[in-house]
């Protein structure tokens, strides 16, 4: 379980462990409910190093849910909880150990006292992919092919009407 407090801090250390991290945003149930199961974070960073991340974990972010069932993850999550785990958890292990080596950080560096890394996913961002809350499309489409995808355009609409920047 995350809160939003936890989040902030988490959010600090990770920007003091890359001097790639220009700033970080929070989205998601954290930001929505002030806790959640885990803390989704967009990483601002130079556009060079978000394209490659994009480019890197292309099929581990490419957004497979259909934008107009992602409020009703939570039904699969509950009553399917293996499906999930199949779709979505090794996915999100493997996209969150390649964006912190990208980072240059040491996710062991992060763990609490009983050894466990904190639950949370790091996006790769280029830092001027918004302004307010309307989508850079020009630079998100030299960042990614995937932008004008039906599915991640959805993502990115919802990330950029939600999300904030933490201090």
């Amino acid at each position: 379980m995350m809160t939003y407090n936890d989040s902030v801090l988490l959010a600090r250390k990770l920007r003091e462990l890359s001097p790639a991290i220009f700033g970080i945003e929070l989205f998601g149930s954290v930001l929505k409910n002030g806790h959640g199961r885990d803390a989704d974070f967009i990483v601002l960073v130079d556009d060079e190093l978000a394209k490659y991340w994009w480019r890197k974990e292309r099929e581990l972010i490419r957004v497979r849910w259909p934008d107009f069932l992602y409020e009703h993850r939570w039904i699969i999550k509950k009553f399917m909880p293996f499906l999930y785990v199949v779709t979505v958890h090794n996915r999100r292990k493997k996209r969150l150990e390649n964006s912190a080596k990208i980072l240059g950080i040491n996710l062991a560096s992060l763990t609490d006292t009983a050894g466990r890394i904190p639950d949370f996913e790091l996006f790769l961002f280029p830092a001027k992919w918004r302004t307010g809350t309307e989508i850079n499309m020009s630079l998100m489409r030299q960042v990614t092919d995937l932008a004008d995808d039906r599915n991640t355009l959805g993502f990115l609409r919802r990330i950029a009407r939600d999300a904030v920047a933490l201090k």
